[in-house]
């Protein structure tokens, strides 16, 4: 007998899914997003500590179920990816394919990640010729923005040097 009960509902579960699937109802999607943020600290070349500087930006995900916690893994996964491919193509002058909206990435602060950092830290330390630098990328946001295990903040390069022009007379763009 439950068995015969249990088949009619089988079957009338199919026939509410092919009826839905049939009338073109979507299934929603659902986006959550992280934001990321480079935090460049700077120091001369004998140690002596410099201003730095912050740029964020945000980072989103989207899964076609109800899933927020993967959403937001996602939306660290691409933030990783343009995080990465910055680095990869830091002496480039657009942005990278990585961290565009085609990868749900909005806000990035940077056309050229070397040039962006130079202007950052050189103008916010005039008179200095070389400054080196220490780039992290740092997550914040729900459940599911931070790396496992735990981890907040990556770094992505330490004493990276950076030659300043000369901006006394302002910044040439």
């Amino acid at each position: 007998m439950y068995g015969h009960i249990s088949s009619i509902l089988a079957i009338a579960a199919a026939g509410i899914a092919l009826s839905l699937s049939s009338t073109g109802v979507a299934a929603k999607d659902y986006t959550r997003s992280c934001t990321a943020t480079y935090v460049i600290s700077a120091t001369t070349p004998t140690g002596a500590r410099l201003t730095g500087a912050n740029f964020s930006f945000t980072g989103k995900g989207t899964v076609g179920y109800y899933a927020p916690n993967t959403a937001r893994e996602r939306a660290l996964k691409n933030i990783n990816e343009c995080v990465d491919d910055a680095w990869a193509h830091r002496l480039g002058t657009s942005v990278p394919r990585a961290c565009t909206s085609s990868n749900q990435i909005h806000g990035y602060p940077f056309t050229g990640l070397h040039v962006g950092i130079m202007q950052a830290v050189c103008l916010a330390n005039r008179g200095h010729d070389q400054i080196l630098i220490n780039l992290h990328v740092g997550y914040d946001g729900d459940t599911g923005c931070i790396a496992y295990p735990n981890i907040w903040r990556r770094l992505i390069t330490q004493a990276y040097t950076i030659n300043c022009p000369d901006y006394s007379a302002g910044p040439s763009h």
